[in-house]
């Protein structure tokens, strides 16, 4: 999408695509391109999709159906988000926990690289953790928690910082 601030999320285990626009970017009818194998096509509610022509309402996560030359299909979700998320500047670096609001998918972009990260619920449980990401980039599928609000802790060398979420589940 030109009006993207960086290079798409993509996540090939779980078929997830996240990609981040400025705030205030009307999601309704945007163009996606995309790059498919010889023979393949894609649909998005059964409607034949072509790479920087149809548009879409990314509003909420859209469907896309891939279907390779030799019949299989695999299915994507893609989700676009403003750049309306948690920001800290502290120092040298700079980390953005976005979007918030979510559904679930959270990405985080640091000015230095991640090493771990742990979210507790309200009262304080550890509900998800992950080491060794040493990553600056990183894209969280948080789907399997309720709606509520959590605490994410970034760990990055002797630093942490702690950014407050709220997932909503639909």
């Amino acid at each position: 999408m030109s009006q993207q601030l960086t290079a798409a999320s993509i996540d090939t285990t779980n078929h997830l695509v996240n990609i981040v626009v400025p705030v205030g970017t009307n999601l309704n009818g945007l163009i996606a391109t995309f790059i498919l194998s010889p023979g393949a096509t894609a649909k998005v509610n059964n409607i034949n999709q072509q790479s920087g022509v149809t548009s879409n309402n990314f509003a909420y996560p859209i469907l896309y159906a891939i279907t390779a030359e030799d019949n299989t299909v695999q299915n994507w979700i893609v989700e676009v988000h403003d750049n309306s998320g948690v920001e800290e500047n502290s120092g040298k670096s700079s980390i953005s926990v976005f979007p918030n609001p979510n559904t679930g998918l959270v990405n985080i972009q640091s000015g230095i690289s991640i090493d771990r990260i742990m979210i507790t619920d309200i009262v304080g449980k550890l509900v998800y953790k992950e080491a060794d990401i040493n990553s600056s980039v990183h894209a969280m599928n948080l789907k399997c928690l309720k709606s509520g609000v959590y605490f994410v802790r970034l760990f990055a060398g002797n630093e942490s910082s702690v950014y407050k979420i709220q997932i909503i589940n639909k």
